[in-house]
């Protein structure tokens, strides 16, 4: 017997489960229409096409030009993006509300899992950080966070990168300062490492196989000693 798919979720991102039944029923099946999709769900018709209005409404789905009318999901990668854009527009209003709230508050530290969340994480960092940055990492990463080296270069921003190991491939934004041995990190962290160091926060990774872990933190002490494991990397 062949394992079973994990379900698809859908629900952290406004969805309801009967929507994330559907894009996933969609995706494998193909266009469907209502009535194709209550049989292959084995849910009532009514049900079926609620969950099409709420997945059209959410732009997840489309409507084909044919009669009966069929129900197209976007492509997955595209899904991705769509959330992505719409979660970093929240993040951005968020941000502008927050920022007419004038008090002291904690200092405060989020464990970050995966590349995606240290990609987003840093480069929200970096690109709003209005003093001066230094970032390590390897090429790869440095060039992922190019929208943030470019915002910061329109900003005639001090910005300091170094990266791990080879050579970013292709020209960035901000012109690196230098190249750190990636043996010199696993020396001295055990393993890779990502390091962004802004005047009032840090981003502070490890770079497994596995994939990244970290953290972020605006702890003065933790900001402090990614300061000193930043010189200590670009030590000459």
């Amino acid at each position: 017997m062949p394992p079973s798919r994990p379900l698809l979720d859908l629900t952290p991102f406004g969805f309801t489960p009967t929507e994330s039944l559907a894009y996933r029923a969609l995706s494998e099946l193909g266009p469907q229409t209502g009535y194709g999709l209550a049989r292959a769900l084995s849910i009532a018709r009514a049900n079926a096409y609620q969950a099409l209005r709420g997945l059209v409404a959410k732009g997840a789905v489309t409507t084909t030009a044919e009669r009966p009318e069929r129900y197209r999901p976007l492509q997955p990668s595209a899904l991705v993006a769509l959330m992505a854009q719409r979660q970093a527009g929240k993040l951005d209003r968020l941000e502008a509300e927050l920022a007419h709230i004038q008090g002291a508050g904690a200092p405060g530290t989020v464990a970050i899992s995966g590349e995606r969340a240290l990609i987003d994480l840093t480069m929200r960092t970096a690109a709003r950080a209005a003093g001066p940055i230094t970032c390590i990492a390897p090429a790869k990463l440095l060039t992922s966070l190019a929208p943030a080296w470019h915002k910061r270069a329109g900003d005639r921003a001090e910005t300091h990168l170094w990266y791990l190991g080879d050579a970013p491939v292709s020209p960035l934004p901000v012109e690196p300062a230098g190249q750190i041995d990636t043996e010199t990190s696993v020396r001295h962290f055990a393993a890779p490492v990502l390091l962004l160091v802004a005047p009032e926060a840090a981003v502070i990774a490890a770079l497994a196989a596995a994939g990244p872990t970290g953290y972020w933190t605006s702890d003065s002490v933790l900001t402090a000693t990614a300061r000193a494991a930043v010189e200590r990397l670009t030590r000459p």
